[in-house]
C-alpha cells in the first residue's frame, strides 16, 4: 500500500502519482534524476551535520561502532537518525511530481543496496572505483573516518 493509496494522492496533498503515462516517460526519467540528486545531496549534508555537531554525533556514532563494517551496519543507526535519513520519502512528493514505485525503489536501491556495498568492506580495483575517486564514495569511506575524533573527522572526509 502506497501513500497514494492511503488517500494522500486523491486529496492532492502531494504530487505522488501511480501511472507513468500521467506525465510521460521523459518526465519520469528526469524526475528520477532529480530524485537521485536530491537524495544524494540530502544524505551528504545530513551525514556531514552528524559528524560536525556534537549532539547529532551522539545519535550517529552508533553507526560507527562497527570496527569491521558489514552490510548490516548500514541499518545500525539510532531511530531518529534513521527517520531523518528516510524522510526524503515523505518530503519529495511535496516538492515535485514523482512516480510512487520509482520513489520507493530508488530509496531501496540507493540507501540500502548501495549502502550495503559501502559497508561490506569490499572495494573495486583502483582504476574502477578507488578510495581516492573524486566523485564516488566507496567502501573505504567507513575505515577512513574511524580514527579521528568526531569534529576532526568531518574535515578529513565530508562525504563519509
Amino acid at each position: 500500500m502506497t501513500l497514494g493509496h492511503l488517500g494522500w494522492q486523491t486529496r492532492r496533498y502531494n504530487m505522488l502519482y501511480s501511472n507513468i503515462s500521467d506525465y510521460g516517460y521523459a518526465y519520469w526519467a528526469a524526475s528520477w534524476v532529480g530524485l537521485f540528486l536530491f537524495n544524494e545531496v540530502y544524505q551528504w549534508y545530513w551525514h556531514k551535520l552528524c559528524h560536525e555537531n556534537k549532539y547529532l554525533w551522539q545519535l550517529h556514532k552508533i553507526h560507527h561502532k562497527f570496527h569491521n563494517p558489514s552490510p548490516i551496519s548500514v541499518v545500525s543507526n539510532h531511530p531518529l537518525d534513521i527517520f531523518v535519513q528516510s524522510s526524503p520519502i515523505l518530503i519529495v512528493p511535496f516538492l515535485f511530481p514523482i512516480h510512487d514505485t520509482t520513489l520507493y525503489l530508488t530509496f531501496a536501491l540507493v540507501n540500502y543496496a548501495y549502502g550495503a556495498y559501502l559497508h561490506a568492506g569490499f572495494d573495486w580495483p583502483y582504476d574502477i572505483c578507488s578510495p581516492h575517486h573524486p566523485y564516488l564514495i566507496t567502501a573505504w569511506h567507513h575505515n577512513h573516518v574511524r580514527p579521528l575524533p568526531p569534529l576532526a573527522r568531518a574535515e578529513r572526509n565530508r562525504a563519509g
